[in-house]
């Protein structure tokens, strides 16, 4: 007798008899009910979620152009910097990323006003650096807001270990707050820091010439460090150190006047005293010895003689770089446009007007 399986039978209740078109037709109902659902939460995330996002994405793209810029700018290339700096601001006008190079921008082609408008919302954006600062500096002083360049130089100062070019930047702020004392020191710390760059020693230098006597020692020595930038063409500060020379904007260090005997009035009875006065020289410095005034004198028939010696007029005896060879140096530097040759051109008519 054949064996029965033993998987059980199905009741007839439990039968599907549901049409396998209509099993396939619910299936197709629920995918697309799914399929609205997944689309409505993707829309609905999209449209709240995109502005962020795309502002982010610009933000970004943005703060990349501004990082551009400041290559293009390091390396001078001021078309090229201009347009990344043009294309990150009006990518996301609020980024500050952007503020920063046109700021940046505007200072190194002097452009001071716009300039300190960047730098001041940079710095409502509390995002400015210790480079950008100094920027802040230089443009405040050149548009005359002294207040607003004090502020950066006290946080400048506020540092463990200024650098030179902090030093350098209070001393021209204390020369504007008419504190000479004050700048000279900081121009002379600047002189002696061996971290001192190139531009540094220049600015530094310069100042003292504007802040003390040609007759002083300062000067002279201040004047010798002009000269020795302006020898090496090199120095990136060279062809400002030629320029200053080129339009004598400073006078070269002087001699004291009246060091040798100058005028005197003898009699063969009773000679006739002189009275002494110092001459007053530019940063009350001491011009040196006393320079003999004759006082009239009373004749009595008695014979005078009058002896006349040379007068030790002011002299630029501490110029050691001829205006020639500003001239020549000036023309031959690897570094020098049309606007230097013309200059030495200038100081050769200068020189000998016959040309």
């Amino acid at each position: 007798m054949p064996k029965r399986s033993s998987r059980a039978v199905p009741k007839k209740a439990d039968l599907d008899l549901t049409p396998p078109e209509e099993i396939r037709a619910r299936r197709i109902r629920w995918l697309a009910f799914l399929s609205v659902l997944v689309i409505c939460t993707l829309g609905a995330g999209i449209y709240f979620g995109a502005p962020p996002v795309g502002r982010e994405i610009k933000a970004w793209q943005s703060r990349r152009l501004a990082r551009e810029a400041f290559a293009l700018i390091d390396q001078q290339k001021w078309s090229e910097a201009n347009a990344k700096t043009r294309d990150a601001v009006l990518l996301r006008p609020t980024e500050p990323e952007a503020w920063r190079a046109a700021g940046r921008l505007a200072s190194r082609i002097s452009q001071w006003p716009t300039a300190l408008d960047w730098w001041k919302k940079v710095d409502e954006a509390g995002r400015l650096t210790l480079e950008d600062r100094r920027d802040y500096i230089a443009a405040a002083l050149a548009t005359g807001e002294v207040t607003l360049a004090a502020k950066q130089v006290q946080v400048l100062m506020a540092q463990s270990a200024p650098e030179a070019i902090d030093l350098m930047w209070a001393g021209q702020l204390a020369s504007r707050q008419n504190d000479p004392v004050l700048a000279i020191d900081y121009a002379e710390r600047v002189l002696a820091d061996e971290r001192a760059k190139a531009y540094e020693i220049a600015s530094a230098a310069t100042l003292v010439l504007s802040l003390t006597s040609p007759y002083s020692q300062r000067y002279a020595e201040a004047w010798k460090r002009i000269e020795d930038v302006a020898r090496d063409p090199k120095n990136p500060a060279s062809l400002g150190a030629l320029v200053l020379l080129a339009n004598e904007q400073a006078l070269p260090p002087m001699s004291a006047i009246g060091r040798n005997t100058s005028l005197s009035i003898e009699s063969t009875h009773a000679p006739s005293q002189t009275s002494a006065a110092p001459p007053s020289v530019a940063g009350g410095v001491d011009a040196g010895p006393m320079l003999q005034h004759p006082t009239p004198a009373t004749q009595s028939g008695d014979t005078v003689t009058l002896n006349l010696a040379p007068i030790s007029p002011s002299s630029p005896s501490g110029r050691a770089m001829s205006l020639t060879e500003v001239a020549n140096a000036l023309e031959n530097h690897p570094d020098a446009r049309p606007y230097h040759k013309l200059l030495a051109f200038e100081v050769r008519v200068r020189q000998d007007p016959a040309l």
